[in-house]
């Protein structure tokens, strides 16, 4: 996972130091590989995100997958990839959901650097560059 923190004490940052450390191991391939979702696979709250971000400007490009994800024990999700970018802009967001909740986002451009930021800080990312 090429997005942790270096100093991040957040759960899954420091699960993926842990990972680039260890190496992943031999996991399992993926029970429904990244594509397009179906209806009914795009939890409520990722849908809200998506209108929003549409609303404002940016293309949106969802994703579902179902596999193992790492931890002890490893678990089966399913999981929703919000791919977000800014019209005209350099600006780049990721969201992702674990099942129906939300996990983590991403966003990063040419004004702006790399962070980790929780989905309040998403919508007011998105919101703010309209």
């Amino acid at each position: 996972m090429a997005f942790a923190c270096a100093s991040c004490q957040h759960e899954t940052c420091r699960r993926a130091r842990a990972l680039a450390r260890y190496g992943m191991g031999d996991w399992p391939a993926p029970e429904t590989p990244a594509r397009p979702p179906e209806d009914g696979e795009v939890p409520a709250g990722a849908r809200r995100v998506a209108d929003v971000a549409k609303s404002a400007g940016w293309r949106v490009v969802a994703t579902y997958a179902r596999g193992t994800y790492p931890g002890r024990p490893p678990r089966v999700v399913d999981s929703v990839a919000l791919r977000m970018r800014r019209d005209g802009s350099t600006r780049i967001a990721v969201a992702v959901w674990h099942g129906t909740r939300f996990a983590f986002a991403i966003t990063w451009g040419a004004d702006c650097p790399l962070r980790r930021i929780n989905v309040t800080q998403l919508r007011g990312v998105l919101e703010l560059t309209s």
